[in-house]
């Protein structure tokens, strides 16, 4: 029963999902190079640089990838919420200019995937929105009364879950719906890539168990939502 609900939360995680956060963030980068702000270097893996600087791009290493969330860090970033139809822009584009500005302090060439990742892991407090589309909220099927009995299960359940994971662990569920590498998650909680899979698994089963098990296939994706916004919620908290 165990790999079976394994192997259901697995696919809600990689559902299909719309352009998020990170993707209009790296277009806007793009389109900084266009304008000539930074260089784009369409090498064997093409990579920015500053204008005028001849670094070529060495493949970042997950403690220079750390090295740059720190950095950016502090950059302060707009709020986001889930239940608007137009979501933040996370930075101003004088934010997003020393988002890069302060990348390039740390690093001297950076490709697109490195940026990718980067991203991922500052703005986890926006997960939610790529998972599951802004506009894919949930819409009464008629039965008020039952369904909102069902909902309010659902996030008592997803509420309870998250409360009872581990921070590694909520960290580790959360990433791992972005698709961020495992060596870059295994920096960011301190432990190994083998005890980052075996981690995985043990969330995801659990997952299965204690939160979608008893509910229709179209729920499940609303589940996961409730499911990481409450783990966004209990990191942010502890961050502080």
């Amino acid at each position: 029963m165990a790999p079976r609900s394994y192997a259901k939360t697995k696919r809600t995680l990689v559902a299909r999902r719309k352009k998020g956060p990170v993707d209009r963030l790296l277009k806007r980068i793009s389109d900084m190079a266009q304008e000539g702000q930074i260089e784009f270097v369409e090498a064997g893996i093409p990579f920015y640089r500053l204008v005028g600087s001849s670094n070529d791009y060495q493949v970042l290493q997950g403690s220079q990838l750390n090295s740059c969330v720190r950095a950016i860090s502090p950059i302060p970033r707009l709020n986001s919420r889930l239940n608007t139809g137009r979501e933040s822009m996370i930075y101003t584009p004088e934010r997003l200019k020393a988002v890069v500005e302060t990348l390039f302090g740390v690093v001297s060439a950076v490709a697109e995937r490195d940026l990718r990742q980067i991203l991922e892991v500052l703005l986890t407090p926006w997960a939610p929105v790529s998972l599951v589309p802004v506009e894919k909220e949930y819409v009464s099927s008629g039965n008020n009364a039952e369904d909102s009995i069902e909902e309010e299960q659902m996030i008592t359940s997803a509420r309870s879950l998250a409360n009872s994971l581990s921070r590694d662990q909520r960290v580790i569920l959360v990433l791992k719906s972005q698709n961020v590498a495992d060596t870059l998650v295994a920096s960011e909680v301190g432990v190994s890539r083998p005890t980052v899979a075996d981690m995985k698994k043990s969330v995801l089963v659990r997952v299965g168990q204690e939160l979608i098990a008893d509910l229709p296939a179209n729920r499940h994706e609303r589940a996961m939502q409730y499911l990481l916004e409450e783990c966004n919620s209990l990191i942010e908290e502890e961050s502080q």
